[in-house]
């Protein structure tokens, strides 16, 4: 099996998982900000909903700018979800793209003139590093900030 279709596989696990904490959003609370310079969490899940085929895109190219990250409001939850496929059916169709050498390619991100962020080693260790630093968050969001959410208490439960 190519290293792609191994990202692909993985990917559709995850997009599983990340489905269920997704649908779980209460689409009447989208407004709701855990601080008043934070994201709504609409704006949030839009985010985690859309960052597949972003990331799958970026890695696509060689050299990538900076991106600006000007998250819309979610209107819905059924949005999210659609975005979520979306961008899914994106980062597969980019995926199989690469053949195994491509995955070893040196790529990187720039601000100008400037490396922000160069990755010689394959792309298979971004894919990971982004998975561990997701993790935290994702195992955090279900089990106290949606039940904060649904309670209607509007923070943070500090006791789980």
């Amino acid at each position: 099996m190519s290293i792609s279709q191994t990202f692909i596989q993985e990917l559709e696990q995850e997009a599983e998982t990340t489905r269920r904490v997704l649908e779980r959003v209460p689409g009447d609370r989208l407004a709701w900000k855990p601080h008043a310079k934070s994201m709504s969490l609409g704006q949030l899940a839009l985010h985690v909903a859309s960052t597949p085929g972003a990331i799958a895109q970026m890695a696509a190219q060689s050299s990538v700018s900076v991106p600006e990250f000007n998250q819309p409001e979610a209107k819905t939850t059924t949005e999210i979800l659609s975005s979520l496929d979306e961008t899914v059916a994106t980062a597969k169709s980019v995926l199989e793209g690469f053949d195994d050498a491509a995955m070893g390619e040196t790529w990187r991100v720039m601000a100008g003139d400037q490396d922000r962020c160069r990755r010689s080693t394959d792309r298979a260790r971004t894919k990971t590093r982004s998975r561990a630093e997701r993790g935290p968050a994702f195992n955090y969001v279900p089990q106290k900030v949606s039940r904060t959410i649904s309670s209607g208490r509007g923070g943070v439960s500090r006791s789980a």
